[in-house]
Protein backbone atom coordinates (compact mmCIF):
# COMPACT_ATOMS: atom_id res chain seq x y z
CA UNK A 1 0.00 0.00 0.00
CA UNK A 2 1.72 3.02 -0.85
CA UNK A 3 1.73 6.68 1.36
CA UNK A 4 -1.24 8.23 -0.63
CA UNK A 5 -3.73 5.41 0.42
CA UNK A 6 -2.24 5.63 3.75
CA UNK A 7 -2.30 8.90 4.74
CA UNK A 8 -6.44 9.65 5.12
CA UNK A 9 -6.96 6.95 7.33
CA UNK A 10 -4.71 8.98 10.21
CA UNK A 11 -7.66 11.89 9.43
CA UNK A 12 -10.68 10.34 11.79
CA UNK A 13 -7.60 9.51 14.90
CA UNK A 14 -6.87 13.08 14.66
CA UNK A 15 -10.25 15.00 14.83
CA UNK A 16 -11.26 12.75 17.80
CA UNK A 17 -7.97 13.73 19.29
CA UNK A 18 -9.04 17.46 18.78
CA UNK A 19 -12.52 16.89 20.15
CA UNK A 20 -11.51 14.67 22.75
CA UNK A 21 -9.16 17.46 24.41
CA UNK A 22 -11.79 19.96 23.52
CA UNK A 23 -14.04 18.17 25.86
CA UNK A 24 -11.39 18.28 28.52
CA UNK A 25 -10.95 21.85 28.38
CA UNK A 26 -14.61 22.26 28.74
CA UNK A 27 -14.62 20.03 31.70
CA UNK A 28 -12.28 21.96 33.47
CA UNK A 29 -13.60 25.38 32.61
CA UNK A 30 -17.06 24.60 33.82
CA UNK A 31 -15.17 23.10 37.16
CA UNK A 32 -13.53 26.37 36.89
CA UNK A 33 -16.67 28.17 37.13
CA UNK A 34 -18.38 26.04 39.22
CA UNK A 35 -15.77 26.45 41.98
CA UNK A 36 -14.83 30.14 41.91
CA UNK A 37 -18.31 31.74 41.31
CA UNK A 38 -20.94 28.74 41.78
CA UNK A 39 -20.20 26.96 44.50
CA UNK A 40 -19.33 30.90 46.56
CA UNK A 41 -22.90 32.01 45.87
CA UNK A 42 -24.31 28.48 47.27
CA UNK A 43 -22.10 29.15 49.99
CA UNK A 44 -23.21 32.27 50.87
CA UNK A 45 -26.96 31.41 49.82
CA UNK A 46 -27.03 28.72 52.48
CA UNK A 47 -25.32 30.40 55.29
CA UNK A 48 -27.62 33.55 55.01
CA UNK A 49 -30.80 31.05 55.06
CA UNK A 50 -29.90 28.57 58.13
CA UNK A 51 -27.94 31.47 60.33
CA UNK A 52 -29.54 31.98 63.63
CA UNK A 53 -28.82 34.96 65.78
CA UNK A 54 -27.14 33.80 68.74
CA UNK A 55 -25.39 36.86 70.34
CA UNK A 56 -23.86 37.75 66.73
CA UNK A 57 -24.15 35.11 63.76
CA UNK A 58 -21.72 32.47 62.88
CA UNK A 59 -20.20 33.94 59.70
CA UNK A 60 -17.16 31.39 60.06
CA UNK A 61 -18.48 29.40 57.10
CA UNK A 62 -17.08 32.69 54.87
CA UNK A 63 -14.12 33.62 56.22
CA UNK A 64 -12.88 36.12 58.69
CA UNK A 65 -15.13 39.05 59.02
CA UNK A 66 -13.63 40.89 56.95
CA UNK A 67 -14.11 38.70 54.10
CA UNK A 68 -17.81 37.59 54.99
CA UNK A 69 -18.70 41.11 55.00
CA UNK A 70 -17.64 41.53 51.59
CA UNK A 71 -18.91 38.31 50.48
CA UNK A 72 -22.38 39.37 52.23
CA UNK A 73 -21.75 42.88 50.30
CA UNK A 74 -21.00 41.20 46.70
CA UNK A 75 -24.37 39.00 47.28
CA UNK A 76 -26.48 41.80 46.79
CA UNK A 77 -25.41 42.71 43.76
CA UNK A 78 -26.28 39.57 42.27
CA UNK A 79 -29.86 38.69 40.44
CA UNK A 80 -32.35 37.76 42.40
CA UNK A 81 -33.03 34.41 40.86
CA UNK A 82 -29.27 33.72 41.88
CA UNK A 83 -29.21 35.52 45.73
CA UNK A 84 -33.05 36.04 46.73
CA UNK A 85 -32.86 36.73 50.28
CA UNK A 86 -32.55 40.61 50.03
CA UNK A 87 -33.50 41.89 53.26
CA UNK A 88 -32.19 38.75 55.09
CA UNK A 89 -28.62 38.87 53.52
CA UNK A 90 -28.83 43.37 54.00
CA UNK A 91 -30.13 42.47 57.87
CA UNK A 92 -26.87 39.78 58.40
CA UNK A 93 -24.56 42.29 56.76
CA UNK A 94 -25.36 45.22 59.08
CA UNK A 95 -24.09 43.46 62.23
CA UNK A 96 -21.31 42.23 60.79
CA UNK A 97 -18.66 44.18 62.30
CA UNK A 98 -19.71 47.98 63.87
CA UNK A 99 -19.49 50.47 61.93
CA UNK A 100 -18.53 48.58 58.96
CA UNK A 101 -21.00 46.58 58.63
CA UNK A 102 -23.72 49.53 58.40
CA UNK A 103 -21.40 51.63 56.13
CA UNK A 104 -21.45 48.98 54.07
CA UNK A 105 -25.09 48.40 53.54
CA UNK A 106 -25.19 52.38 52.93
CA UNK A 107 -22.92 52.28 50.46
CA UNK A 108 -25.17 49.77 48.60
CA UNK A 109 -27.69 51.74 49.31
CA UNK A 110 -26.80 54.76 47.24
CA UNK A 111 -24.75 53.37 44.67
CA UNK A 112 -26.87 53.16 41.97
CA UNK A 113 -25.10 49.89 39.82
CA UNK A 114 -26.98 48.19 42.95
CA UNK A 115 -29.94 46.38 42.00
CA UNK A 116 -33.03 48.03 42.81
CA UNK A 117 -34.82 46.03 44.94
CA UNK A 118 -31.66 45.36 47.03
CA UNK A 119 -31.86 48.91 47.84
CA UNK A 120 -35.17 49.47 48.56
CA UNK A 121 -34.77 46.66 51.23
CA UNK A 122 -31.86 48.42 53.23
CA UNK A 123 -33.96 51.23 55.07
CA UNK A 124 -36.28 49.22 56.53
CA UNK A 125 -33.85 46.91 57.45
CA UNK A 126 -31.53 49.95 59.27
CA UNK A 127 -35.20 50.66 61.32
CA UNK A 128 -36.17 47.42 61.87
CA UNK A 129 -33.27 46.40 63.28
CA UNK A 130 -32.55 49.53 65.94
CA UNK A 131 -35.76 49.30 67.69
CA UNK A 132 -34.78 50.24 71.15
CA UNK A 133 -31.37 51.65 70.32
CA UNK A 134 -31.23 54.73 72.18
CA UNK A 135 -28.11 55.94 70.64
CA UNK A 136 -29.63 55.69 66.94
CA UNK A 137 -29.19 59.11 66.03
CA UNK A 138 -25.51 59.19 66.11
CA UNK A 139 -25.37 55.83 63.89
CA UNK A 140 -23.67 56.08 60.32
CA UNK A 141 -26.89 54.87 58.68
CA UNK A 142 -29.27 57.75 59.90
CA UNK A 143 -26.96 59.91 57.58
CA UNK A 144 -26.87 57.53 54.77
CA UNK A 145 -30.16 57.23 54.68
CA UNK A 146 -30.55 61.88 54.53
CA UNK A 147 -27.84 61.63 52.01
CA UNK A 148 -30.75 58.97 49.78
CA UNK A 149 -33.21 61.92 49.52
CA UNK A 150 -31.41 63.18 46.89
CA UNK A 151 -31.14 59.82 45.20
CA UNK A 152 -32.06 60.16 41.30
CA UNK A 153 -34.30 57.28 41.96
CA UNK A 154 -37.48 58.38 43.15
CA UNK A 155 -38.51 54.93 44.90
CA UNK A 156 -35.48 55.26 46.42
CA UNK A 157 -35.83 58.42 47.56
CA UNK A 158 -38.93 57.45 49.19
CA UNK A 159 -37.72 54.36 50.93
CA UNK A 160 -35.27 56.16 52.63
CA UNK A 161 -37.46 59.02 53.54
CA UNK A 162 -40.15 56.87 54.78
CA UNK A 163 -37.06 54.92 57.00
CA UNK A 164 -36.16 58.54 58.42
CA UNK A 165 -40.15 59.45 59.74
CA UNK A 166 -40.13 56.03 60.97
CA UNK A 167 -36.93 56.38 62.80
CA UNK A 168 -38.16 59.80 64.04
CA UNK A 169 -41.27 58.26 65.19
CA UNK A 170 -40.38 55.74 67.64
CA UNK A 171 -37.18 57.88 68.96
CA UNK A 172 -39.82 60.42 69.89
CA UNK A 173 -38.73 60.29 73.67
CA UNK A 174 -36.33 62.25 72.19
CA UNK A 175 -37.05 66.02 70.74
CA UNK A 176 -37.97 64.87 66.93
CA UNK A 177 -35.48 65.91 64.64
CA UNK A 178 -37.53 68.54 62.87
CA UNK A 179 -35.61 69.35 60.02
CA UNK A 180 -35.14 66.40 59.39
CA UNK A 181 -38.90 65.19 59.51
CA UNK A 182 -39.25 68.29 57.47
CA UNK A 183 -37.62 67.07 54.61
CA UNK A 184 -38.40 63.81 54.60
CA UNK A 185 -42.38 64.46 54.34
CA UNK A 186 -41.01 67.04 51.64
CA UNK A 187 -39.62 64.06 49.62
CA UNK A 188 -42.69 62.23 50.18
CA UNK A 189 -45.03 65.03 49.27
CA UNK A 190 -43.14 65.48 45.78
CA UNK A 191 -43.43 61.33 45.11
CA UNK A 192 -47.10 61.45 45.40
CA UNK A 193 -47.37 63.73 43.03
CA UNK A 194 -44.55 61.85 40.61
CA UNK A 195 -45.56 60.31 37.02
CA UNK A 196 -44.42 57.66 38.19
CA UNK A 197 -47.05 55.42 39.31
CA UNK A 198 -44.95 53.35 41.19
CA UNK A 199 -43.62 55.80 43.45
CA UNK A 200 -46.85 57.25 44.07
CA UNK A 201 -47.79 53.66 45.36
CA UNK A 202 -44.63 53.41 47.58
CA UNK A 203 -44.84 57.08 48.76
CA UNK A 204 -48.56 56.35 49.69
CA UNK A 205 -48.37 52.83 51.42
CA UNK A 206 -45.09 54.64 53.53
CA UNK A 207 -47.40 57.15 54.81
CA UNK A 208 -50.12 54.47 55.53
CA UNK A 209 -47.68 52.23 57.43
CA UNK A 210 -46.60 55.30 59.60
CA UNK A 211 -49.98 56.18 60.24
CA UNK A 212 -51.10 52.59 60.93
CA UNK A 213 -48.12 52.85 63.55
CA UNK A 214 -48.44 56.87 65.05
CA UNK A 215 -52.09 55.77 65.44
CA UNK A 216 -51.53 53.02 67.63
CA UNK A 217 -48.47 54.63 69.72
CA UNK A 218 -49.61 58.47 69.81
CA UNK A 219 -49.55 59.21 73.46
CA UNK A 220 -45.58 57.95 72.69
CA UNK A 221 -45.56 60.19 69.04
CA UNK A 222 -47.82 62.78 69.13
CA UNK A 223 -45.25 65.58 68.39
CA UNK A 224 -44.03 63.76 65.59
CA UNK A 225 -47.47 63.05 64.44
CA UNK A 226 -48.73 66.73 64.33
CA UNK A 227 -45.56 67.67 62.54
CA UNK A 228 -45.50 65.05 59.51
CA UNK A 229 -49.72 65.39 59.55
CA UNK A 230 -49.46 69.34 58.84
CA UNK A 231 -46.65 68.67 55.98
CA UNK A 232 -48.75 65.26 54.12
CA UNK A 233 -52.35 65.88 54.59
CA UNK A 234 -52.90 68.05 51.57
CA UNK A 235 -50.84 65.97 49.32
CA UNK A 236 -52.44 62.93 50.33
CA UNK A 237 -55.89 64.51 50.06
CA UNK A 238 -54.94 65.25 46.30
CA UNK A 239 -54.11 61.14 46.48
CA UNK A 240 -57.31 60.19 46.63
CA UNK A 241 -58.68 61.20 43.23
CA UNK A 242 -55.33 59.77 41.78
CA UNK A 243 -56.30 57.93 38.57
CA UNK A 244 -54.75 54.66 40.74
CA UNK A 245 -56.88 52.48 42.53
CA UNK A 246 -54.52 51.49 44.90
CA UNK A 247 -52.89 55.49 45.25
CA UNK A 248 -56.34 55.83 46.31
CA UNK A 249 -56.82 52.97 48.29
CA UNK A 250 -53.66 53.64 50.31
CA UNK A 251 -54.50 57.40 50.41
CA UNK A 252 -57.90 56.77 52.47
CA UNK A 253 -55.69 54.88 54.93
CA UNK A 254 -53.55 56.63 55.81
CA UNK A 255 -55.28 60.15 56.04
CA UNK A 256 -58.13 57.73 58.61
CA UNK A 257 -54.75 57.46 61.03
CA UNK A 258 -53.33 61.25 60.29
CA UNK A 259 -55.18 63.61 62.10
CA UNK A 260 -54.26 63.27 65.36
CA UNK A 261 -55.62 66.40 67.07
CA UNK A 262 -59.53 65.70 66.18
CA UNK A 263 -59.26 61.99 66.94
CA UNK A 264 -59.36 60.52 70.44
CA UNK A 265 -57.06 57.57 71.17
CA UNK A 266 -58.49 54.73 73.24
CA UNK A 267 -55.95 55.14 75.79
CA UNK A 268 -56.89 58.92 76.66
CA UNK A 269 -59.24 59.58 79.35
CA UNK A 270 -61.59 62.43 79.11
CA UNK A 271 -59.04 65.08 80.35
CA UNK A 272 -57.17 64.83 77.97
CA UNK A 273 -59.45 64.98 75.16
CA UNK A 274 -60.69 68.26 76.83
CA UNK A 275 -57.41 69.74 77.32
CA UNK A 276 -56.53 68.59 73.36
CA UNK A 277 -59.61 69.84 72.62
CA UNK A 278 -59.00 73.27 73.99
CA UNK A 279 -55.48 73.53 72.79
CA UNK A 280 -56.65 73.14 69.22
CA UNK A 281 -59.36 75.77 69.59
CA UNK A 282 -57.01 78.43 70.70
CA UNK A 283 -54.45 77.44 67.89
CA UNK A 284 -54.12 80.43 64.96
CA UNK A 285 -55.94 79.02 62.01
CA UNK A 286 -53.78 78.23 59.32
Amino acid sequence: MDEAERTPASGPSTRGALLAGAGVVLILLAAFFVGAYVAPVVQVHLVVRNAEYRKGYDLSPLGDETRARERLRESLYLPRWVAPDRARTAEILRVCGYPDGEEALVEVLLDPRAPLDARLCIPAVFVAETDGDMDVKSRPWVEGLAKALGDPCGRVRVAAAAGLLRNEVWYITHVPEQSRVGKASAVLVRALRDSDVAVRRDAVGALADIGTFLLYNFDLAYDAGRILEKAVTPALEEALRDEDAAVREAARRALASMPWSRRPVARWGPREVKEQDEQDSAAPSP
